[in-house]
């Protein structure tokens, strides 16, 4: 590299870092939930950053030096370059997981039954070993939605409200009717446990009429 090459990459070192001190700058203003929407973003920069005087030839220094902001220019077109579809690689890692059930025993998991249930996790032992969350349950009675204080009234005995979609047509579903349902699915999502719940005397109805299977020994 002559010396010529080496003035224009220190020069346009010395732009980068006055982009990216600036670029800090204008972040360090904005509230938490901004930042949050601008991950991307900010990800994008911060490698570019990094990154971008390694990977640039003479003609690259040279282009870039004739622009005020060469770093929102190539953050920029970073961006643009991820912006394609990441479905196969996204199956290939659920997959993965499914497959060498990654994450167990590393990652929290929601709690099992109590000693004594077959593997039953009813409404009550959920809302119990999650005291502080918030339940968006959809249940035989309807949809119910309950805050952490709902949730410890309906402990107590409290009733709470069901409707089958439409507020206006809300019903009483009893603390007994619904704590004592099954948990059929519970995910944790956008800070609520969002669940599936079914009459336990339904469940094992249903169980009681399919028919028995004959099995026969060869």
């Amino acid at each position: 590299m002559d010396r010529n090459e080496k003035k224009l990459e220190k020069k346009l070192r010395e732009r980068i870092d006055a982009n990216y001190r600036s670029y800090i700058q204008q972040l360090r203003k904005q509230p938490a939930a901004s930042l949050i929407e601008q991950a991307a973003e900010i990800a994008a920069v911060k490698l570019v950053y990094e990154e971008l005087t390694n990977c640039c030839n003479p003609d690259d220094t040279e282009y870039l030096l004739r622009f005020k902001n060469p770093l929102q220019l190539v953050s920029d077109q970073w961006l643009a370059e991820q912006n394609v579809s990441h479905k196969d690689e996204m199956v290939h890692v659920l997959w993965n997981i499914t497959d060498k059930g990654l994450g167990e025993g590393e990652y929290p998991m929601l709690e099992s039954a109590a000693p004594g249930t077959n593997g039953t996790v009813t409404v009550r032992e959920l809302i119990e070993q999650h005291p502080d969350a918030y339940f968006d349950m959809m249940t035989p009675g309807g949809f119910v939605c309950l805050t952490p204080e709902k949730a410890k009234l309906l402990l107590a005995g409290q009733s709470v409200k069901g409707h089958p979609g439409e507020s206006e047509y809300a019903q009483e579903v009893t603390a007994e009717e619904l704590l004592n349902q099954k948990v059929v699915s519970a995910n944790y999502c956008d800070g609520s446990w969002h669940v599936l719940s079914e009459d336990m005397h339904d469940m094992e109805q249903q169980a009681a009429d399919l028919p028995e299977q004959e099995v026969r020994l060869c």
